[in-house]
C-alpha cells in the first residue's frame, strides 16, 4: 500500500509548470504584485509570463528534469549514485 501526502500526492513523478500553476491559482497576479511591486505594471497575462533577464530557464530545467527522470528510470548508475 502506498501513501502519499500533500497538496499534489501522487505515486509518480510529476513536473509542475511555474507559468501554468501562476496563472490557474493567481490569475490576476495580485500576489506576485505584492511581493514584486517593480513588476505591477504588466497586465495580467504578462504578469506570468518569464522574464528574459531571469536567472532560471525554465524550458531547460525542465527538459533537465525529464531527463534525469528517464534516466533514473533506465536505472543510469551515475544518476543514481550521484
Amino acid at each position: 500500500m502506498e501513501l502519499s501526502l500533500g497538496y499534489d500526492a501522487s505515486p509518480y513523478f510529476r513536473v509542475m509548470n511555474p507559468v501554468t500553476q501562476s496563472q490557474t491559482h493567481d490569475p490576476d497576479g495580485s500576489y506576485i504584485r505584492a511581493w514584486l511591486p517593480e513588476l505591477s505594471g504588466l497586465s495580467d497575462k504578462e504578469i506570468h509570463l518569464p522574464r528574459p533577464q531571469a536567472i532560471v530557464d525554465l524550458k531547460r530545467s525542465r527538459a533537465l528534469a525529464i531527463e534525469t527522470y528517464k534516466e533514473i528510470l533506465r536505472g543510469t548508475p551515475d544518476v543514481i549514485s550521484g
